[in-house]
């Protein structure tokens, strides 16, 4: 758990490099080498043939991030309170998404030591129905996402928590969307493994074609985004891809704990950390991989005692997040010119 006082750290809005390198509200960076790997003020060596130095030219221009100019929000200034989370159940609320099914719906779900079940909230808090999912354990649930599954829409939940870096028995639940209703929800199981070893994880992703990527956990420098790619059958496995690396600033404290990811033709990722939300904003056809390269922005975060929660409205238009704590409030990103 963390103090006020630190994660204070997180309310001064900056820009950052995917390195973490900070830009002023100026536009002015701090030195960093460009795409052929010499500083931005430097030149070839004496001995270097101009024909080298036409192909790092050239191979510095094709490294240049496309620039991203479709209409996009802005979330300006600090979140709002737009609500209080309305059940005293849900009390470690570890991850937040938006239905595609139900208006105005939030999916949530408690962190470890809660049965499998979901949360429906609404988008001002209020409680909505609690759903208990049938085919799963809740070892260590920490981040869910909504994304299409066959001609339907499918909540996914990840059990990916893993301090000791030593489970065996990841998973990610499959979980046709529910109804307001509704009282139970079958799950279908994907276990996840892997390419070189365990990792703490609390973020997961989807992206507009069902596939699905980690984020990984890590006490300081870059964390990894995996790729697992679209679940088939139940119970194939996923098999994770090194897919990028990304190096939150050093606000507060930087681990991740949750994230999301919004499509269409202004791709849109946003990554929280205990003292920092980033957004990363993107051209048509972009998903996580290509957002994972470019700059990020850090919006001014909420004042929250240990945020592990975030996710865009089902329109893109706002941006929610929730902190562990019963009562707590739910803050909103507005979309803002």
């Amino acid at each position: 758990m963390l103090t006020a006082p630190l994660l204070a750290l997180a309310c001064a809005s900056t820009d950052a490099g995917e390195n973490g390198e900070a830009e002023t509200f100026d536009g002015s960076t701090s030195p960093r080498p460009d795409a052929g790997g010499l500083p931005r003020d430097a030149s070839p060596t004496s001995d270097a043939s101009s024909s080298d130095a036409g192909d790092a030219a050239r191979d510095a221009l094709a490294e240049t991030e496309a620039p991203v100019s479709c209409p996009i929000c802005t979330y300006p200034g600090s979140p709002a309170i737009a609500g209080t989370l309305g059940t005293s159940l849900l009390s470690e609320t570890s991850g937040l998404a938006a239905s595609r099914v139900h208006a105005n719906v939030l999916y949530a779900h408690n962190d470890s030591g809660d049965t499998p079940r979901l949360f429906m909230l609404g988008t001002d808090g209020s409680a909505k129905n609690t759903v208990d999912v049938t085919g799963a354990t809740a070892v260590d649930w920490e981040d869910v996402a909504v994304a299409p599954c066959g001609a339907g829409s499918c909540v996914f939940v990840a059990d990916i928590g893993d301090n000791a870096k030593a489970r065996t028995d990841l998973r990610i639940y499959r979980i046709p969307e529910p109804s307001l209703t509704a009282t139970t929800a079958a799950a279908a199981a994907f276990p996840v493994q892997y390419p070189d070893g365990p990792h703490d994880a609390e973020t997961l992703l989807a992206d507009g074609s069902g596939a699905l990527y980690i984020v990984t956990k890590e006490t300081f420098g870059a964390v990894q985004l995996f790729a697992l790619g679209v679940p088939g059958a139940p119970g194939t496995p996923l098999l994770a891809r090194s897919a990028g690396k990304i190096t939150p600033p050093n606000l507060g404290f930087p681990p991740v704990t949750g994230g999301d990811f919004f499509g269409g033709p202004c791709p849109r990722m946003v990554l929280r950390t205990y003292g920092a939300v980033l957004l990363f904003e993107g051209v048509a056809g972009e998903g996580p991989e290509d957002l994972a390269k470019r700059t990020f922005r850090t919006l001014t975060a909420p004042l929250e005692t240990q945020g592990e929660a975030i996710a865009f409205a089902a329109d893109g238009r706002a941006i929610f997040t929730a902190s562990e704590g019963s009562g707590v409030p739910l803050f909103r990103y507005g979309c803002g010119p």
